[in-house]
């Protein structure tokens, strides 16, 4: 749990929550491990979230895409929420690639 304490403590809050679930498979009685665990898991979600847009931004669909699931795991009306939003913007994408007369690049 020291670990998950390092990582909460520097903001890495995907990392401190894995080190909690680890915590928890060795002890799942673990009442300070389910505190934690349960205390830095909306933080983690941000940061998959914060990091979900930046990839949308760099029109990094696949990799959006995995930042998704990992917060549907978390959150799983979240996760569905934000696959939409992806979907979303690559058919947006799309549609300019197509008007614009770009085909060649429109199925990359």
């Amino acid at each position: 749990m020291d670990r998950g304490h390092e990582h909460a403590a520097r903001g890495d809050y995907r990392a401190a929550l894995a080190e909690y679930d680890r915590a928890l498979k060795h002890d799942s009685d673990s009442e300070e491990a389910k505190k934690r665990r349960d205390q830095v898991r909306p933080y983690a979600i941000e940061q998959a979230i914060e990091e979900l847009e930046a990839q949308l931004k760099a029109g990094r669909y696949e990799d959006a895409h995995e930042q998704a699931t990992y917060v549907g795991r978390l959150d799983k009306s979240k996760g569905a929420s934000l696959k939409k939003e992806i979907a979303k913007r690559m058919m947006a994408e799309l549609d300019v690639r197509i008007a614009e007369g770009r085909m060649e690049t429109a199925y990359v």
